[in-house]
């Protein structure tokens, strides 16, 4: 008969490997990530928890190694006391992935501007590519044009308007209507509302609705977006704008400056300075600049309610945890709330 201390060490055994394939599959194979915020309706919704597939570009291997075993950023509380020392930071390395991150893809990434944190510790972020290394991305009316052609608006895209209604509607007519964004404006009959292209159509043809408009930034009107020092572009009026790939050459000039230095320093840990009109990267004069890393151009699917690329730029290759595919559990979902698919 065992002892109890042979019990003990069983269960511990038990426990040490439970814990030990769970941290392996964090890391390797799998993540769970809670949706924060509304800028991907209607795709996904605040509350929703997603799977993460890790496994799709390849699992990017530990980078802050001093780290307590499945927390993240800080430790829970109100003290904001880190989870992790930095004394020991590695290289960003990836194993190899079963695909290449596309166009359209879902994905779920560290925030690139959150300089609290390590790369792996900082904030998560959850959004869809729009444009890939070495495209070229532009806005014209909200339309998204890559290398100059039109893109497809997706099912679920979202944008703002103005609808004026014949009734006085309140907020559970839209929410019947699929429509969850909905502010009153003024007193009785207009509406600020986000709504996709098919509600629009459905609004278009619903005798309450007296007049429905697309509310969008005006051409040249500048908003507080990362490139607005030098160029006047705004969520519906964009770029032209390349996105560096590995091995791109660019010039630099005071123009790509304005664009890629953020990248060039934060991202590619490169020192950049001008003296007198000549251009020094790490002490060294040079007129042009070589990338090191492939970079991607994400938005949410609810444009005029998302802050992402247009605002705060590239999100790094080295920054991307994963690829989305699968929402776990949902909790506003009034059909399926378990293991539903994303487009």
């Amino acid at each position: 008969m065992k002892t109890i201390a042979q019990h003990i060490k069983d269960w511990f055994k038990a426990f040490l490997y439970a814990f030990l394939i769970i941290l392996f599959l964090k890391v390797f194979v799998v993540g769970i990530f809670l949706v924060p915020s509304n800028s991907m309706e209607n795709t996904l919704h605040p509350g929703d928890v997603l799977i993460v597939n890790k496994l799709a570009y390849g699992p990017r291997m530990p980078i802050t190694i001093l780290s307590i075993p499945l927390l993240h950023g800080n430790l829970p509380g109100k003290n904001q006391t880190k989870s992790y020392l930095d004394w020991l930071q590695l290289p960003y390395f990836r194993l190899p992935g079963f695909s290449q991150p596309k166009k359209g893809d879902v994905v779920v990434f560290n925030y690139p501007l959150d300089t609290e944190h390590p790369i792996d510790h900082k904030s998560f972020y959850v959004k869809r590519i729009v444009a890939l290394p070495g495209d070229e991305i532009k806005l014209i009316n909200g339309r998204v044009f890559i290398n100059d052609t039109l893109q497809n608006m997706l099912m679920n895209e979202m944008s703002d308007y103005i609808a004026v209604t014949d009734f006085d509607m309140d907020e559970n007519d839209f929410e019947e209507l699929g429509i969850h964004y909905a502010y009153r404006t003024l007193p009785k009959g207009e509406w600020h509302i986000s709504v996709t292209a098919w509600q629009v159509q459905l609004l278009s043809n619903d005798k309450r609705i007296y007049s429905i408009s697309k509310i969008q930034d005006k051409k040249y009107q500048k908003i507080d977006l990362l490139y607005d020092n030098y160029q006047n572009w705004n969520r519906d009026f964009f770029g032209p704008l390349s996105v560096p790939a590995k091995g791109d050459t660019i010039l630099l000039t005071k123009q790509n400056l304005s664009l890629y230095k953020k990248v060039i320093e934060k991202y590619e840990n490169a020192i950049l300075l001008v003296k007198n009109d000549t251009i020094y990267v790490d002490d060294k004069p040079q007129n042009h600049y070589v990338f090191k890393q492939n970079y991607y151009f994400v938005m949410g699917d609810n444009r005029h309610h998302s802050v992402d690329s247009r605002f705060w730029g590239f999100v790094p290759e080295s920054h991307i945890i994963g690829r989305v595919k699968t929402v776990l559990y949902s909790p506003k979902s009034s059909k399926r709330k378990w293991f539903k698919a994303i487009e």
